[in-house]
């Protein structure tokens, strides 16, 4: 009897002491839900495809960030423009806004052959916020493969909708490129 009686002293201990634990959740503008920072899938070599070899030479660059707005109106996503990302064929990417690099984890391709999917899903893990993973929709390809359409899914981390045009450069984007004031 005595030793139940600790057991379940023990047992109680052990449930009050769980809330107490530092779970190391970061709140800000980035991450203003306080998710756990950091998680991320483990890289995966992307099939060699159309799609991923263009995905994965030089620069993707947001040119136009819109959210819808009310009876259909878009609005420019101003905070967003300037987002760029740099796939590599191994699975992992780089990010960042302007010439700054903010942003590193891992990414997939799942083609496309669905009604709703025709060309394919972009999957974005980023390693350093959780609230940044996002899967995109890919629209649009233009012939040449230097303008893509992305519009975010009801997968990503942050469920503001999403549509972005997206332009190929060489090099970080900057504010002078786009015109945008220092």
């Amino acid at each position: 009897m005595k030793g139940q009686m600790i057991l379940v002293w023990m047992l109680l201990l052990g449930i009050a002491m769980t809330g107490c634990i530092n779970d190391k959740r970061k709140t800000g503008p980035q991450n203003p839900g306080g998710t756990v920072v950091g998680t991320v899938s483990p890289p995966l070599t992307q099939p060699n495809s159309r799609e991923t070899q263009l995905l994965s030479r030089n620069f993707w660059v947001a040119e136009f960030y819109v959210i819808p707005g009310e009876q259909g109106q878009l609005i420019p996503a101003r905070h967003n423009k300037g987002l760029w990302w740099q796939f590599s064929m191994d699975g992992t990417f780089v990010g960042g806004q302007w010439q700054e690099q903010n942003d590193h984890g891992s990414w997939f391709w799942r083609p496309g052959g669905g009604q709703y999917d025709r060309n394919g899903m972009l999957y974005i893990d980023s390693a350093v916020d959780d609230q940044r993973d996002v899967e995109f929709q890919i629209q649009g390809i233009e012939e040449d493969g230097s303008v893509m359409s992305f519009v975010k899914t009801q997968n990503s981390a942050n469920k503001e909708p999403g549509m972005l045009k997206m332009i190929t450069l060489m090099t970080m984007p900057t504010k002078k490129q786009f015109g945008v004031e220092e």
